[in-house]
């Protein structure tokens, strides 16, 4: 499985509040950001023909989920050949 997928975190060059996925039971969503209640823990994975598409993954603390994982969003850049009208 590894040979075909690819996975990829938030570890990128961004503001720390853009890379922590999770928050302890004893944090809120919006408590100031430390090591002991914040946390690098999920992952995006996908097909290995796509990474090199993956411009970018961030987290958002301002997504309300059921959850103490914040929504993890990729942004992909695609080309799309364009035809030619003849």
């Amino acid at each position: 499985m590894i040979e075909f997928c690819f996975s990829e975190n938030t570890f990128a060059e961004q503001p720390v509040e853009k890379r922590i996925t999770y928050y302890d039971l004893a944090a809120t969503p919006f408590s100031d950001i430390n090591y002991r209640n914040f946390a690098v823990l999920d992952y995006i994975i996908g097909d290995q023909n796509w990474a090199r598409y993956v411009k970018g993954i961030s987290s958002n603390r301002n997504a309300a989920l059921a959850s103490h994982h914040f929504l993890l969003t990729a942004t992909l850049e695609i080309g799309i050949p364009i035809e030619e009208k003849q």
